[in-house]
């Protein structure tokens, strides 16, 4: 049962004592007794109750002794007197020391009783509710901006002190972005200081909208902002950020009637590379903000000039990387297997490249980290779906259908909601059939969300679709979960290859170890990174399925790989 709060009775006439409990019980209050002050105070410290009724004459210390040592510990407490006849000027001391009301002894009726304490505790729960209010009032003016709502200075600085504790014990990276808008002064003196109130609310408005949960913005005054993100696992993500800051203070901004653009000069510092402590931590992401004005305002600047260089080259590849994609300079190489019981072509796995405008051609290891972080990588995947089952779908056409075209799926794209109608979209498109088709995850993929991966999985196979685990043995290595994964294929990584020699068994042995529990599931093995035909031969003589590598055939264009399956 839930009780309306917790009182203490101070009371040495037992029968009074024990009604008084019995009615506040019934009343739905928890009640504690004490026969004596002594015991009475003792209680109260151990319980701190909601309310206290005591008598004043009581064996050990009287009522006003035991009032004022409640007051010492709760000025908050109501104290309800308990007086008999001829205790006036005791009373009036009392109500002095602070007690709430009286009741004259003997009781006029148990009503009285219940409505004083009802009354006690009501007045209570207000003054309780009203300094609690009071209290965060002082709070929020203490530590938040007024006009904006957001944290102020103090309450920064001392989370960025946390932070950078934090930082310090974990070894991690947090980054400081020091944020001026470019032409505050110039709207407060031209449209007036109303408007320049109103610039700087919609600023913090989509200021915040920029950032993490988990990421602190701060006003420091002024046109002053500062962006506090933490974990920072690499620099370039704080210039991400501070891109997405620039780009969202651009936007014309509604003042007076007019569209006004106003933009924003970002200072970024890194800690620890640029400071240790907090204040020179400020200092140069303030530095750097006035470089960034310097150099034309509306951008950004490092205060490290190497991690500045670094950070524009990446911008330079994301811009040139939109284009690419817009423009068809992503290709599709393919890469052949073999399989190797009768030597013959049973594959090819599709893998993207990046055709830059001077005919050069970029490993996916230079850009691929880049279009996963921003999210391009969906869109490159779907391109290279296509891509690649128009191509099977062209050497399909007349061959054995065991001819399989492997594309990689990303993370990112493993979680699109749509995957599955997209990939049906593109065989109803393409004139692929589902055999054809290969899929390849990696451990790390479905290991968030087992049982959501796997009724996907097994969507996929219900098509038709043969999936492959790719990068075996490098991941979470889940064997507790692989007999549960509807898989075709594994793909033993090449790392367990590349040290393969038909003289020296041990190297070989966790190779055997896959290919025994693979095929006791009853899944194909694909080796990759086969460069030599010692381990060709190795992998032949073990019963591996297939291999792939550059002693089979490096990844090749299309025409390549039509002249190498039509001779």
């Amino acid at each position: 049962m839930d009780h309306k709060g917790l009182l203490l009775v101070v009371e040495d006439d037992v029968h009074l004592s024990n009604t008084m409990k019995h009615y506040l019980e019934f009343l739905q209050y928890q009640v504690l007794v004490a026969h004596d002050a002594n015991v009475g105070m003792e209680l109260f410290s151990q319980h701190l109750p909601e309310l206290v009724l005591t008598d004043l004459r009581l064996p050990g210390m009287d009522g006003l002794e035991l009032l004022a040592r409640i007051r010492t510990l709760s000025s908050a407490t109501p104290v309800i007197l308990i007086s008999g006849h001829g205790d006036k000027e005791d009373v009036i001391k009392a109500l002095r020391l602070g007690a709430w009301n009286y009741l004259n002894k003997p009781l006029e009726s148990l009503h009285v009783l219940g409505h004083a304490v009802e009354q006690a505790l009501d007045h209570a729960r207000l003054v309780r509710d009203h300094r609690l209010a009071m209290e965060q009032k002082m709070e929020q003016l203490a530590l938040y901006d007024p006009l904006t709502g957001l944290p102020n200075r103090i309450f920064f600085q001392d989370r960025l002190t946390h932070e950078i504790a934090i930082a310090k014990r974990n070894k991690s990276r947090i980054a400081l972005l020091f944020i001026d808008l470019d032409r505050f002064k110039w709207i407060n003196d031209t449209l007036g200081h109303a408007a320049g109130d109103e610039l700087l609310k919609e600023a913090s408005r989509r200021l915040r909208g920029c950032i993490r949960d988990s990421d602190t913005i701060a006003r420091l005054g002024g046109d002053e902002f500062t962006i506090l993100l933490d974990n920072v696992v690499n620099p370039e993500k704080a210039a991400s950020v501070a891109q997405k800051l620039i780009g969202a203070l651009s936007e014309p901004i509604a003042l007076s009637g007019l569209n006004v653009h106003v933009g924003a000069s970002v200072g970024i510092a890194i800690f620890p590379r640029d400071a240790k402590d907090t204040e020179n931590l400020l200092k140069h992401a303030d530095m750097a903000m006035y470089q960034a004005k310097e150099s034309g305002r509306n951008t950004f600047r490092f205060a490290s000039n190497e991690l500045h260089v670094r950070a524009f080259q990446r911008i330079a590849l994301e811009h040139d990387l939109h284009q690419a994609l817009e423009q068809d300079g992503l290709i599709a190489y393919y890469q052949p297997k073999l399989h190797i019981p009768d030597n013959r072509l049973c594959g090819m796995e599709a893998l993207v490249r990046w055709k830059k405008a001077d005919g050069t051609i970029m490993n996916p290891v230079q850009f691929i980290p880049l279009a996963e972080e921003t999210g391009l990588i969906v869109p490159i995947g779907r391109k290279m779906l296509l891509t690649a089952a128009r191509c099977a779908a062209t050497l399909a056409n007349g061959r054995n259908l065991s001819c399989k075209m492997a594309v990689n799926l990303s993370s990112r794209e493993f979680q699109q909601p749509d995957l599955l109608a997209q990939i049906r979209a593109i065989l109803q498109e393409t004139g692929l059939q589902p055999e054809c088709l290969e899929l390849e995850i990696t451990e790390s993929m479905v290991m968030d969300h087992v049982e959501k991966a796997i009724q996907l999985m097994k969507d996929l196979r219900d098509l038709g679709i043969s999936l492959a685990m790719d990068d075996f043995g490098t991941g979470y290595s889940s064997l507790l979960y692989l007999k549960s994964f509807p898989l075709n294929t594994l793909k033993i990584d090449r790392s367990f290859v590349q040290d393969l020699r038909t003289e020296d068994e041990e190297n070989g042995m966790i190779v055997n170890a896959i290919l025994s529990m693979a095929h006791g599931l009853k899944l194909d093995v694909v080796a990759e990174g086969v460069e030599t035909q010692e381990q060709l031969e190795c992998l032949r003589r073990w019963g591996c399925e297939m291999a792939q590598g550059y002693f089979i055939g490096k990844p090749m264009p299309y025409d390549a790989l039509l002249t190498l399956y039509s001779a």
